[in-house]
């Protein structure tokens, strides 16, 4: 099914009025800017809609007279939770729906509430779902157990097993920063052949201050100081 999104369109709908451009994600745990990247996404899985059609076809998965594909005499359906009213939130849904009808999966649009969002996570109450972190600091290899090992409640999907927690854990233990990020990539692209995750966007941090206010604003892994912070003479 992955290989029927085009995170590029996601991207366009996410920063339409904004000045901003990046590259497609490539990992969950580095920047495409940042030492010792590897696009790891597209190492494991391309768009390629027509590829997905023969997956499903070669899985059972036949197209029906409405297009929809069927199975067993069940239909190809996935939820997509959609929380709150937030237009650029229901263009997303909408453009995710648009993507699977080609390749004939019906996508359900289930609407809940934002105060539900906790539970929704917890519980793992759904088929797909847009969840985003933010990164606090530039050694991204040192969260790839929160991603992927799968008695972590941060890995919201719950994909993994014991044998790949072990890999993910024993990256940890290398302390040269360069050696640790290529076991990381080794070792994503193996978590993600699990087609549970999907990294879509980045995206910018953007802040409006008056004038004059000095040390504050967009900053990507540096927090400035309250005591930095103040007024230009």
């Amino acid at each position: 099914m992955e290989e029927s999104i085009d995170r590029s369109q996601i991207a366009k709908i996410q920063f339409q009025g904004l000045d901003y451009k990046e590259p497609l994600p490539g990992s969950a745990v580095l920047y495409s800017f940042q030492k010792g990247y590897e696009d790891n996404v597209s190492a494991v899985l391309k768009y390629a809609p027509d590829e997905a059609k023969k997956a499903l076809d070669a899985a059972g998965w036949k197209p029906g007279g409405d297009g929809v594909r069927a199975k067993n005499g069940r239909k190809l359906e996935v939820g997509y939770t959609l929380l709150g009213d937030d237009p650029l939130d229901k263009a997303t849904a909408g453009a995710f729906a648009a993507m699977l009808k080609p390749v004939g999966i019906r996508l359900v649009i289930k609407k809940a509430d934002e105060a539900e969002f906790s539970s929704i996570l917890s519980d793992r109450k759904f088929d797909l779902f847009l969840s985003g972190n933010r990164s606090m600091d530039p050694f991204g290899a040192r969260y790839l157990c929160d991603f992927y090992c799968s008695d972590r409640a941060s890995n919201i999907t719950g994909a993994g097993s014991a044998a790949l927690d072990e890999e993910v854990r024993a990256t940890t233990t290398i302390a040269d920063l360069d050696e640790q990020a290529a076991a990381a990539n080794k070792v994503e692209r193996k978590a993600l052949q699990q087609y549970a995750f999907l990294p879509l966007f980045s995206g910018p941090s953007t802040y409006a201050v008056k004038k004059g206010l000095a040390n504050v604003g967009a900053t990507i892994f540096y927090n400035p100081l309250p005591e930095t912070v103040g007024w230009q003479k």
